[in-house]
């Protein structure tokens, strides 16, 4: 290896090769002189540009750091504010970019400024690997190669590059990207232009399928892919082999939680998604894996938010003050009972000698389970009306007891039987309309004859009754509404709901990210049901990448005037959505709250009662 302060000869000296010259952006000095600037689209999330001119800008963007910042500064936040502006006005000369109502606070001015650090720092990098590490003899000298860098700077460069501390610096920064297990094949596009070729192959797919609608004539509305599955790309090499072994094992994972969340048993939430769930570690703040420069924890994820860690003293004296207080009355009734089960032993006792003195001479036997008993024959006084049982017969008491203990309950309680008040269950009977039979009347008469089949889904209501109080039921309704979305594709979904003999219809538009409830009382659904909608339509978005919540609108529909005929409200909305091909505009199309009459009601019966009859005669 040559010696790093011993400079190659002259360029004339050189033999002539074929290499890559420096950039020097001559391209500009013409926009400029044509006085036609070049438009510049950009993510205003992000602050990242796209389009077609957005590789110039970037190089050019890159050019001016390298030209106007001095590569003997250390750090880039050392250099000159004032050549930070010059910078970005030299930009907004050349090209078309949105100006800000505060130029001191430009948000887009400081993403870029960053971007340019970046580019600085790595061409500096650039220079110290290939003339110092590791140069080349047959390479042009910087200061032959780069016009804006002088040949004294040059000289002063590679002096700071052969210190002490430069080195100790420079093995440190190797030892840190040592520990980096994750390679990825990158090129200078980034993680942008893998998810711009990413939608290509998807669209590509899309075309030789034959399964194209209309709606996919526009890159806008297929899903960008997800960051789980970028991160797995670029750590693939062209053969499909991953970079380490380490990569493998991740892509491996995320397979494996895909297909969790597909099935309901995985469900992410926020941060905590399939990518950081495979990693193992949590993401740190100043940039998200997997999705590029510019992005954030807050504006890709959304805020969190934190559970304040002080304690409220106040609450937790009046916590402990209500346990100590429990506890007292739990010890109290203990030992009162304690008392009051010694005290009717002995007045028992007592009754049963006075007894004795009265003539009552046979062998007394107290039975102590006659109090704790149930008979299982009883005498049921009062009309069965309404019961879910019809009541036994009238049976008196046949008690293994002695004469005493019978003459003390009819002394006790002066009656002849043993009268026990019974507590009927409160369960009731419910009929769901079968979901057969609501696709037969929907589905099958409406959607295939008027061509509505690949527009409109119904989910089964039996399959969205849930258990408030068990967990379990929950995840199961969310499953199944999960599946029914990932498996069907349709436009809308229809989901008749029966909470409380009461149905309402619930409306799932995922193309539009939508949620509706349409009730024929005017109210919002239970809280629980809003939180599995919800949350099923978060996981099947985040599926096909996207990471906004869903819109709920709660229009007001026809009105009922009694309790009776919600069922037929349901049916008569669905009927006007299949019907109209409604699929967005429900505050406009559903606000009129007046009363169906009595013929719409019965042309409604009469539909559902041919359709229902015309099942069950075949």
């Amino acid at each position: 290896m040559a010696d790093s302060t011993n400079f190659p000869p002259s360029s004339s000296e050189l033999p002539k090769r074929n290499v890559r010259g420096a950039t020097k952006m001559k391209k500009m000095t013409k926009v400029l002189k044509s006085g036609v600037k070049p438009l510049v689209n950009f993510n205003p999330e992000t602050g990242r540009c796209y389009g077609p001119n957005s590789a110039e800008f970037k190089s050019y963007a890159a050019y001016l750091a390298r030209s106007k910042c001095s590569i003997l500064i250390d750090e880039w936040k050392q250099v000159d504010a004032s050549t930070k502006d010059a910078i970005w006005v030299d930009l907004q000369k050349h090209f078309v970019m949105p100006e800000s109502d505060d130029p001191k606070n430009d948000p887009l001015k400081k993403n870029w400024m960053v971007y340019l650090g970046v580019r600085w720092n790595g061409f500096k990098a650039q220079l110290t690997s290939e003339y110092i590490a590791y140069p080349n003899p047959e390479r042009p000298p910087p200061y032959v190669r780069y016009p804006f860098i002088k040949e004294h700077i040059w000289k002063r460069f590679v002096e700071s590059r052969n210190t002490d501390e430069f080195k100790a610096k420079s093995q440190k920064g190797r030892d840190c990207v040592a520990k980096n297990i994750y390679r990825h094949t990158l090129s200078r596009g980034g993680y942008e232009l893998l998810q711009e070729k990413m939608m290509k192959e998807k669209r590509k797919v899309l075309e030789e399928s034959g399964d194209v609608d209309d709606i996919l004539n526009d890159d806008l509305s297929l899903s960008p892919p997800s960051r789980h599955d970028t991160w797995k790309r670029a750590r693939q090499k062209k053969g499909g082999e991953y970079t380490s072994e380490a990569a493998k094992v991740v892509a491996e994972k995320i397979d494996a939680l895909v297909e969790e969340t597909a099935k309901g048993t995985f469900v992410p939430q926020g941060r905590d998604d399939i990518l950081t769930r495979a990693i193992g570690t949590k993401e740190h703040g100043g940039r998200v894996r997997g999705v590029g420069p510019g992005y954030t924890l807050s504006n890709y994820f959304g805020r969190s938010s934190r559970l304040s860690q002080t304690i409220d003293v106040n609450q937790h004296l009046s916590q402990l003050q209500t346990n100590l207080e429990r506890r007292i009355k739990e010890k109290f009734d203990a030992e009162f009972e304690q008392k009051m089960a010694v005290e009717r032993e002995l007045m028992q006792q007592a009754f049963l000698d006075k007894l004795k003195t009265m003539g009552f001479t046979q062998t007394l036997q107290i039975n102590e389970e006659i109090e704790h008993s149930s008979p299982q024959k009883v005498d049921v006084h009062g009309s069965t009306k309404g019961s879910c049982t019809a009541a036994q017969e009238n049976y008196k008491e046949d008690l293994t007891i002695d004469n005493v203990q019978k003459l003390l309950c009819m002394v006790l309680r002066s009656e002849e039987d043993i009268r026990i008040p019974l507590e009927h269950e409160p369960n009731t009977a419910r009929f769901f309309i079968p979901a057969k039979c609501i696709r037969e009347l929907c589905m099958h008469r409406l959607c295939i004859s008027r061509n509505r089949s690949k527009v409109f889904g119904i989910l089964d209501p039996v399959c969205l009754d849930f258990n408030p109080t068990d967990p379990s039921t929950k995840s199961k309704v969310q499953g199944h509404i999960q599946t029914r979305l990932r498996d069907l594709n349709k436009v809308c979904y229809l989901a008749p709901y029966l909470f409380k003999g009461h149905w309402q219809l619930i409306i799932i538009c995922p193309k539009d990210n939508s949620l509706v409830v349409l009730c024929s009382m005017h109210r919002d659904l239970n809280e629980g049901m809003i939180k599995i909608v919800s949350k099923a339509l978060e996981v099947h978005q985040l599926c096909q990448g996207n990471r906004k919540k869903a819109k709920w609108f709660r229009p007001k529909p026809r009105k009922q005037p009694n309790g009776n005929d919600c069922g037929y409200y349901v049916m008569k909305n669905m009927l006007d959505i299949i019907s109209a091909n409604i699929t967005k505009s429900w505050m406009e199309v559903f606000n009129d709250p007046t009363a169906l009459t009595e013929d719409d009601l019965y042309d409604l019966r009469n539909q559902w009662a041919t359709c229902f009859l015309d099942l069950y005669n075949a």
